[in-house]
């Protein structure tokens, strides 16, 4: 747009909150320039929406600085009808501010080329009377901004829903809404940004639709055949699997649901094997857990060289 119209800036207020603000300023005729082409973009869009029997009109929302709007209506309103006859538009002047601004509302409703026409007249007073006084721009703010979202599964996705769409969620919102879930503190573990090349047990997308399909089955029953399978881990970060006196073991295998073992120590090897079966999600669920266990405690190792814990094979549960 700038370098078709010659505007000096066009913004946008950020994404969010249930509407934005588009900034267009430079002379005169550049701005309508500019202003036309969106408002001829913004009209196909609302004609696409319409019933050709019976056509949408299109709202304009200009934001205009209160010292200004006296000038558009006119002594005893004659310049707000002379526009509104003369662009067939309906014109309508919000009667306070807009929030935390010196800026009132000017409503245009009509046709694109009513609403067009009806701005210029409208940007002509502008440039004629300028603004007296202070001038805060109004910026929108979200309308939703400290109430619960919640967070839709859909493929190897999550979404919420933001103004009446879907956008992905930001991962740190997903991994706080599974810190709300049985897996609590282990979720620290967790990376706050995405990560493609995280195995999937290490995925909070994936861990989401984990603990919704088991919470399911518990309800629904079922949940499909059982799994196998196994991870290797060093013989020194075996106690932050077990536990003390098999705390931590017993914990994992509670929250997954699946049955989870630790092989002895054998001589002339330094690694173990962890053991895990059961459904798919239970698997799943005990993998993160293990690997949350090791990776929390090698956090908390590197901080304090001398801590440890005291080690208890348990043998896996099979009941």
């Amino acid at each position: 747009l700038k370098q078709q119209t010659g505007a000096k800036t066009i913004s946008l207020t950020d994404p969010g909150p249930h509407e934005r603000v588009l900034l267009i300023s430079g002379a005169l005729d550049a701005v309508f320039k500019a202003f036309g082409l969106v408002c001829r973009k913004l009209w196909e869009f609302v004609v696409s929406l319409s019933d050709p029997n019976n056509p949408r009109m299109m709202v304009l929302r200009l934001a205009v600085h209160a010292s200004q709007v006296g000038f558009i209506i006119g002594k005893k309103h004659a310049k707000l009808t002379e526009i509104r006859e003369l662009t067939g538009a309906n014109i309508n002047i919000a009667q306070e501010n807009l929030p935390d601004s010196t800026e009132r509302s000017v409503e245009v409703i009509g046709t694109g080329e009513a609403c067009l026409q009806s701005a210029y007249q409208i940007l002509q007073i502008l440039q004629e009377f300028p603004p007296r006084g202070e001038s805060i721009p109004y910026v929108p703010k979200s309308l939703m901004k400290d109430l619960w979202k919640p967070i839709i599964l859909a493929g190897d996705k999550a979404y919420i829903i933001e103004n009446g769409v879907a956008i992905l969620a930001p991962p740190e919102l997903v991994k706080k809404a599974l810190a709300e879930t049985p897996l609590g503190l282990m979720t620290a573990a967790l990376s706050n940004d995405d990560e493609p090349n995280a195995p999937e047990h290490m995925n909070p997308v994936a861990l989401m639709a984990a603990i919704s399909a088991s919470q399911r089955n518990k309800v629904l029953g079922g949940g499909g055949p059982e799994i196998t399978k196994e991870m290797r881990i060093n013989n020194d970060l075996a106690i932050s699997v077990v536990g003390n006196q098999g705390s931590k073991i017993g914990e994992i295998r509670q929250i997954s649901g699946a049955v989870v073992g630790v092989s002895t120590e054998d001589e002339g090897s330094d690694e173990r094997t962890i053991t895990i079966t059961g459904t798919a999600e239970s698997v799943l669920l005990a993998q993160f857990l293990v690997q949350a266990n090791i990776d929390l405690y090698k956090k908390e190792r590197a901080r304090d060289p001398n801590i440890a814990f005291k080690e208890e094979y348990v043998e896996p549960d099979r009941s």
